[in-house]
């Protein structure tokens, strides 16, 4: 680029020179070329060629520079290990120290402890023989202690507790026997009996002593055998007593031949009269055809009030309850029952409803 432009600069300087000159020759015009293009030589001469090199010196600071590199082939095996090396024991510090602290890996403690599975002598136990001195054998007896229990009394007034084979024991030798003899004691014993077997009052106990004063001196026999009578109109709270032993039955039918339905009920309630009046002590409920998918049941209805309900499960064909919000059931009440769930698949059919009086 550099000589390209002194090159340019030389042509232009010699354009302005013919220029300049008026009828110019050929001999003027070759001079002034000549002039001109020892110029452009010279200045070229002052070029590097457009491929040349350099040496190190040539280089301001390139010497310097490479003087602080290492080679490229370099290596720092004196400052550092290979990556693949081993050690001996020595070259780790305190290892040999470490190691001479440990125990081979074939070691034992023979010395120090029993086998897993070891016995032991007698007299390897300290105390088990003074222990086992103390004890008596597995077979032992104490015969010449006790009585056998497989051993009788006999003679039981004169034995003793002294030893023996058991077979006498004077009472004398016992404690907390009392002062009574046997003999007294039989005679007590027979008296017992002969007393608890008397029938005849012998203590002559009144019937006022036993809270029966005012009760009338009525032959008994006659009650027994029926052979007496009495009106009842004379006997007090008859008519209440007679009606309150006997229990009563107050039917409905409902859904006959028909499945059941929520809200059916019956068109006439049924009135309570002095004979069915009385306590309420159950209701249950009979059908045909047992509900399925859920429950039926069934309001009992006193005075249009429910008094009790009575369930039957999915699956069942009877249910029943004795749990009454109101039980009485005086005269001129009236009952009506009231279905108020019925199976989701199938209804349940044929109802019969029956509460017990009493």
């Amino acid at each position: 680029m550099k000589t390209l432009i002194v090159l340019l600069v030389g042509v232009c300087s010699l354009a302005a020179q013919i220029q300049n000159i008026p009828n110019t020759t050929s001999a003027q015009v070759r001079t002034l070329l000549n002039s001109n293009f020892s110029y452009v030589n010279t200045q070229l001469g002052l070029k590097a060629a457009l491929s040349h090199a350099h040496i190190v010196s040539d280089v301001t600071g390139l010497q310097a520079a490479l003087d602080g590199k290492s080679s490229s082939g370099h290596n720092h095996d004196l400052l550092y290990a290979q990556l693949s090396h081993v050690h001996v024991v020595a070259d780790v510090t305190g290892l040999q120290t470490a190691l001479d602290g440990k125990a081979s890996t074939s070691h034992n403690h023979d010395a120090t402890y029993a086998a897993l599975a070891h016995v032991h002598l007698i007299e390897g136990v300290t105390g088990l023989q003074t222990a086992l001195d103390g004890k008596a054998a597995t077979d032992h007896n104490h015969d010449s202690t006790y009585a056998p229990i497989a051993k009788g009394v006999t003679n039981g007034d004169s034995h003793d507790h002294n030893g023996g084979d058991g077979g006498q024991i004077a009472h004398g030798n016992l404690s907390g026997i009392g002062t009574n003899t046997h003999a007294q004691i039989d005679t007590a014993l027979t008296t017992a009996a002969t007393h608890q077997a008397n029938t005849s009052n012998p203590h002559s106990v009144t019937k006022a002593q036993v809270g029966l004063g005012s009760v009338p001196n009525t032959d008994a026999t006659a009650r027994a055998n029926h052979t007496g009578s009495q009106l009842a109109s004379t006997i007090s709270d008859f008519s209440t007593a007679a009606l309150s032993a006997v229990k009563r039955e107050i039917g409905f039918a409902m859904c006959a031949n028909t499945n059941c339905a929520a809200a059916d009920t019956i068109t006439i309630p049924r009135n309570i009269s002095a004979a069915t009046a009385g306590t309420l002590t159950k209701c249950s409920v009979r059908v045909g055809t047992a509900p399925t998918g859920s429950s039926l049941t069934v309001d009992v209805k006193k005075n249009g009030t429910t008094t009790a309900t009575v369930t039957l499960t999915s699956g069942s064909s009877t249910g029943n309850t004795t749990t009454f919000i109101s039980a009485t059931l005086a005269e001129d009440d009236y009952l009506i029952p009231v279905i108020t769930a019925v199976g989701s698949s199938v209804t349940g059919k044929d109802l019969h409803l029956i509460c017990t009086v009493q």
